[in-house]
C-alpha cells in the first residue's frame, strides 16, 4: 500500500511541468523570441502598396494653395506631404503595435511565474508526502521496543507540556494513540522552532526548519532522522487521507514516543535544550 502511494506521488510530481526549470525558461525564451519577431514585423510593405495610389490621386485633383512667402523654404510639395502623412501613420501604428505586444508579453510572463510558483508549492508538498511515507516504512521496519516510556520520559516532562501527560500515558497508548502521535509532533515543533529562532528570524514550516538546521549542522544525523519520523507520523494524523483512511495503534504511538525520547536525549547531549546562549 505504501509503495503504491509513493508511485502515485511520483506520477503526480511528473505532471508539474512548469516546476521543471528547463521547461519554464524554455517557454520564457520562446515568448521573448515571439515578442522580438512580432515587433520587427514590417508595415512598410503595406504602405508601399498604397503610396502610389495616394500620390496618383493627388495629381488627379486640382488643389489651390495659399502660400506664405516668409515660409517659402519650408513649403512641401504634394509628394512630400503624402509621404510625411504615411510615415506618421506608420510610426503611430508601429508604436501601438509594440505597446500591445509588450502588454501581452508582460501578462503572459506574469501568468507563467504565478503558475510556476503554484506548481512549485504543489511539488514540494507532494515530495514531502512521499518522504513521509518512506520514513514511516523505514521506522516500522527498524522499530525499537520500549517497555516503560512513562519513566523514560520523566526527566523531560517540562518539555512535554500539556500535550503529553505522563500520568495517563499508558491508557492513551491503547485508547487514543492518534492524540499521542499528534502531541509528539507538537512537542517536536516547539523544540525545533525554539532552536530555529536562534539562527533565523524568517518564518518557515516544520520541514523547512528541520532541513535548515540540519544543513547548518545544528542538528546531527540522529536528531534529523528522529525529527522526520515524528513529523511523518504527525502529518499523517493531522492531514488524514479521506479516500484511504489509516488506522494507528499503540505500536505506532510507541514508535513515535520512542523517537521523541531519543530526540530529547540527543537535544540534551548537544545542549540544544538550553537557550540561545551557546549560539
Amino acid at each position: 500500500m505504501y509503495l503504491d502511494k509513493i508511485s502515485t506521488y511520483n506520477c503526480e510530481v511528473g505532471k508539474l511541468l512548469l516546476s521543471n526549470r528547463y521547461v519554464f525558461w524554455g517557454l520564457i525564451l520562446l515568448l521573448l523570441m515571439t515578442l522580438i519577431g512580432a515587433t520587427q514585423y514590417d508595415f512598410w510593405t503595406y504602405s508601399s502598396q498604397n503610396e502610389k495610389t495616394i500620390i496618383e490621386k493627388s495629381f488627379n485633383n486640382n488643389h489651390s494653395y495659399v502660400v506664405d512667402l516668409n515660409e517659402i523654404d519650408n513649403i512641401k510639395n504634394v509628394d512630400q506631404l503624402n509621404n510625411d502623412s504615411i510615415k506618421d501613420s506608420i510610426n503611430y501604428l508601429d508604436k501601438l503595435k509594440n505597446n500591445i505586444f509588450l502588454i501581452i508579453y508582460t501578462l503572459a510572463i506574469s501568468f507563467l511565474f504565478l503558475y510556476r510558483e503554484k506548481q512549485n508549492r504543489q511539488k514540494i508538498l507532494l515530495l514531502e508526502k512521499r518522504d513521509d511515507e518512506i520514513k514511516i516504512i523505514q521506522a516500522k521496519r527498524s522499530a525499537q521496543i520500549y517497555e516503560n516510556l512513562s519513566n523514560d520520559l520523566k526527566p523531560f516532562e517540562e518539555y512535554l507540556g500539556v500535550d503529553i501527560r505522563l500520568d495517563t500515558l499508558e491508557e492513551k497508548l491503547y485508547d487514543e494513540p492518534k492524540f499521542l502521535i499528534l502531541g509528539s509532533r507538537i512537542v517536536l515543533e516547539r523544540l525545533i522552532l525554539k532552536t530555529y529562532s536562534c539562527y533565523s528570524s524568517e518564518e518557515s514550516n516544520l520541514n523547512s526548519m528541520i532541513i535548515y538546521l540540519y544543513k547548518k549542522r545544528v542538528l546531527n544525523h540522529n536528531i534529523h532522522n528522529y525529527a522526520h519520523i515524528i513529523k511523518a507520523f504527525g502529518n499523517k494524523v493531522a492531514h488524514p487521507n479521506i479516500r484511504i483512511p489509516e488506522q494507528f495503534d499503540s505500536k505506532d504511538a510507541t514508535l513515535v514516543l520512542g523517537s521523541l525520547l531519543q530526540l530529547l536525549k540527543e537535544f540534551q547531549s548537544n545542549n540544544l535544550l538550553d537557550d540561545c546562549q551557546n549560539v
